[in-house]
């Protein structure tokens, strides 16, 4: 079991923030996480760092990778307990404001019974005492450990695309959308289209005549649009 998880956690890798990226319809409760970027990332390309399918599956994001498992009915109740205790927060706002000196937000979608969506900004811990219904969730998401996790291996991408120069070299453009679609609007692209491509945050740059490109390809969950 411990060399299960000690694989988990080299597939994961340091957790990078991601942005607000993807909408699964089938998502019930989800944890993003953002920070800012090292450069050369594509935050907005980074998978959540937390998803609660309705079937009880859930899917942790890192940089560019994800990790699948079922959780136990007494995972899911210890979820929902902590959201209850968030509702209950006297004059609960959209925003909650932690203690300084982390720039990290954290944002919680629920969409299961009364919608909440709540973003928490600062370092969890000094976070004022009204607020540890939402400081002890967010801990609960973003550090969620199984001895089930697997790599997920997503089947469908987010291609996009914005002008943008990279240190280095670049590729040639070999999606099967034209560069103009993808820089418009993200574009999905199956997964064998994304092999030998950087995928989630970690960017790569292309060169189009005269122009260059930064080019991310964001891993889709099951139901989601892009």
């Amino acid at each position: 079991m411990k060399a299960r998880l000690v694989t988990v956690a080299a597939l994961l890798g340091a957790m990078s923030p991601p942005a607000w990226s993807g909408d699964s319809t089938e998502a019930v409760v989800a944890l993003h996480v953002s920070a800012p970027p090292t450069p050369g990332q594509v935050p907005e390309a980074m998978p959540p760092r937390f998803v609660l399918m309705e079937d009880g599956t859930a899917y942790l994001g890192g940089t560019s990778v994800l990790a699948t498992a079922r959780l136990e009915k007494s995972e899911i109740k210890a979820i929902e307990k902590d959201i209850e205790r968030i509702r209950k927060i006297p004059g609960l706002a959209t925003r909650i404001d932690l203690g300084p000196g982390v720039e990290r937000t954290y944002r919680i979608i629920v969409r299961k019974g009364k919608p909440l969506d709540l973003t928490a900004v600062g370092d969890l811990a000094g976070a004022s005492p009204a607020f540890r219904p939402a400081v002890s969730l967010i801990t609960r998401l973003a550090g969620f450990s199984s001895p089930d996790l697997h790599p997920y291996h997503p089947t469908s991408y987010a291609l996009s695309a914005r002008e943008e120069t990279l240190p280095g070299g670049c590729r040639a453009w070999t999606f099967p959308v034209a560069l103009t679609q993808a820089l418009a609007a993200p574009q999905v692209v199956g997964a064998s289209v994304a092999e030998a491509w950087p995928t989630g945050g970690n960017a790569a740059s292309v060169c189009a005549g005269d122009k260059h490109y930064v080019v991310a390809l964001r891993p889709m969950l099951p139901g989601e649009r892009r």
